[in-house]
């Protein structure tokens, strides 16, 4: 009987099977799965809940504005014409941008505070990064 080996496949004349074995393949499960959120994030670590190391951010003039899940999801608009706003990614302050959209203000927010993505890409409200619900108006949480 021939055989070639190549990795952890052996082929030969019977067919194909692996060195894993029977219950290998759940060790190599396993291990993936322990794995995935250093594979999942871009850069050294692993993603700390749901602020994933390559969540979308946007950046307008230097500062910085993420996501949060604690945010209205449809806040009221200000009539003030829209600005533009780089989309980035890892490391945000340095990344190169990925997209740009056009961002709307907030009724009753201050514009540094919160911006409104209407668009169909990317859309969501976002607040400056480095902020939480104590620094938040009223009309941008869940109360």
């Amino acid at each position: 009987m021939s055989e070639v080996s190549v990795g952890a496949v052996v082929a030969d004349d019977v067919g194909v099977r692996t060195a894993y074995g029977r219950n290998g393949w759940a060790a190599v499960a396993a291990a993936l799965l322990l794995l995935a959120p250093w594979l999942a994030g871009c850069g050294e670590g692993a993603p700390a809940g749901d602020e994933g190391d390559c969540a979308a951010r946007l950046r307008i003039d230097g500062t910085v504005f993420e996501s949060d899940d604690r945010l209205v999801d449809d806040p009221p608009l200000s009539r003030a014409a829209p600005a533009l706003a780089e989309v980035v990614g890892c490391e945000p302050a340095t990344a190169e941008p990925v997209d740009e959209v056009r961002v709307r203000r907030v009724a009753g927010a201050d514009p540094s505070l919160a911006v409104v993505v209407t668009g169909r890409e990317w859309r969501g409200v976002y607040v400056r990064q480095g902020t939480g619900p104590a620094d938040w108006p009223r009309v941008l949480t869940r109360r």
